[in-house]
């Protein structure tokens, strides 16, 4: 196994919407919490939540934050899509993927998928050109399986890990959109017995599935290879 193992996201586009909010931890410090959508095209198609936990106003050695001073920046300006169109505030922001782990009231753990923000930056280029979600991972795959659509494209699924920056595993699925990337995988044979230790990267892309009882919410990340 690999000490450093790569989880890297890039956003950029126009700040959708929000629900970042000054907070204070326990230890009496403030920080700034809460999520971003960030609209990666101009029709607001792809939008991508970001979410950012716990942001201070300094690091630990005591230099400003420059992330803490753009969020609430965005906070006191609410410059956003939803508002004010193409003409809303343009950032890019660098993350990983990490896993939201809570209690399902069923009892149950659920561990979904999304976006961690680290570092936010205003975006000076034209979001026709530059903007994108986009993602890459190192990943220990333990399977693969071709998920057949009722008049539409099958695609591929592949399950296993990708690591944060203490090397935890954390469960994740990817989907596959491209022929050769499902015969790649599907040519593997991979299993949790002979599992595949490989470099992954694609697409995010944010969509709602109506069903019978509840709007679900999945992040869907596509990969390219």
């Amino acid at each position: 196994m690999k000490n450093n193992f790569e989880n890297s996201v890039d956003v950029r586009g126009w700040v959708f919407n929000h629900n970042l909010a000054k907070k204070v931890s326990k230890k009496g410090v403030e920080y700034i919490g809460g999520s971003i959508n960030i609209a990666t095209d101009k029709d607001a198609i792809n939008v991508v939540p970001v979410n950012f936990t716990y942001v201070t106003a300094t690091f630990n050695n005591g230099k400003p934050n420059s992330t803490y001073t753009l969020l609430e920046q965005i906070i006191n300006e609410n410059n956003t899509y939803e508002l004010n169109g193409t003409t809303a505030m343009k950032v890019r922001i660098a993350g990983d993927v990490e896993c939201n782990d809570f209690v399902t009231r069923e009892g149950e753990i659920a561990s979904p998928k999304r976006i961690r923000g680290s570092f936010v930056h205003i975006e000076t280029g034209d979001i026709a050109t530059v903007g994108c979600a986009k993602f890459k991972t190192d990943m220990l795959i333990e399977g693969y399986q071709e998920v057949e659509v009722e008049n539409g494209d099958n695609y591929g699924r592949i399950r296993g890990y990708v690591f944060n920056y203490r090397n935890d595993f954390l469960p994740v699925e990817y989907t596959i959109h491209t022929k050769p990337g499902m015969s790649y995988f599907e040519k593997a044979d991979i299993s949790i017995n002979d599992p595949m230790l490989t470099k992954v990267w694609g697409n995010i892309v944010f969509t709602t599935i109506e069903n019978r009882t509840e709007t679900e919410m999945l992040l869907a990340l596509q990969l390219l290879i």
